[in-house]
């Protein structure tokens, strides 16, 4: 089943936030756990990682492994992400650091990181939807931004392949 994900493609945040769901299942972890999502210059995930599992408040996340796992799956873009046990997605000081790093680790090393995701409660926040907002709102202060950027998680369970086929094939609402 976990198979059948490597073959489909990131092409919206939807589809980030159902295959980050789908393969980790992060809103049931009760401790912070860090994951990566490895894909392919056209956006097909090629490959997943579990890369550390912390406490209730914080998992770390160790560039060097992140990047050993995207250059060992051939990959030309990261997705990472971690979990919020309390429900509360806005992104801390360390995870806006997190990002930042790794941003200039996987430049270093030819690879793009395409998005830092954090999810909890039910909801989903993607850096990469901030820095949308950031530049259509130049003005705006951050936490307003930070608001715009989380959305809501499809809290549908997907059992078979055939029903995640399903809802891919679904059209994009909204």
């Amino acid at each position: 089943y976990l198979l059948f994900l490597f073959f489909e493609y990131i092409n919206s945040l939807k589809d980030e936030a159902r295959a980050l769901e789908e393969i980790f299942g992060l809103s049931s972890e009760p401790q912070e756990v860090f994951f990566a999502l490895f894909l392919n210059y056209q956006r097909k995930i090629v490959g997943a990682a579990e890369i550390s599992r912390g406490n209730m408040h914080h998992a770390q996340a160790p560039i060097q492994q992140v990047l050993q796992h995207a250059l060992a799956h051939n990959a030309s873009g990261i997705i990472i992400a971690h979990n919020h046990p309390s429900g509360i997605v806005i992104p801390s000081r360390s995870d806006t650091q997190t990002t930042n790093i790794l941003f200039k680790g996987c430049k270093a090393v030819g690879l793009c990181l395409m998005d830092h995701a954090i999810i909890g409660g039910g909801k989903f926040f993607s850096f990469w939807a901030l820095r949308c907002e950031k530049k259509r709102h130049p003005h705006t202060r951050f936490l307003e931004l930070v608001k715009r950027s989380i959305h809501g998680i499809r809290p549908k369970k997907f059992e078979k392949p055939k029903d995640i086929l399903a809802a891919v094939a679904e059209p994009e609402k909204g």
